[in-house]
């Protein structure tokens, strides 16, 4: 029940998170004309949760660029098959 617990938290904080969600569907309008600068990140990922403020400050500092947009990738169903044809394999990955 505790684990349970500590993964339902980190799936709520991860969510929180500053950065533009992307999904399959919205990757190639976002990635024209802009650098793209991702996060990856997987379910109950501790690794991805430590980096999380650290990731927030880049998108602050960030948010008004017209040329690089920072981005979030939840490689959890369904966008895992996207994040393997990028050569994914853990997380966080940049």
């Amino acid at each position: 029940m505790r684990n349970m617990l500590g993964v339902l938290f980190l799936c709520v904080v991860l969510s929180m998170s500053l950065a533009m969600k992307v999904t399959p569907e919205t990757w190639k309008d976002l990635s024209v004309d802009k650098t793209v600068f991702v996060r990856f990140v997987g379910p109950a990922c501790t690794y991805c949760l430590r980096m999380q403020p650290d990731w927030d400050k880049l998108v602050e500092e960030l948010s008004d660029s017209e040329t690089v947009a920072i981005v979030q990738v939840d490689c959890g169903n369904p966008a895992s098959a996207f994040c393997q044809e990028r050569g994914v394999t853990s997380y966080p990955q940049i």
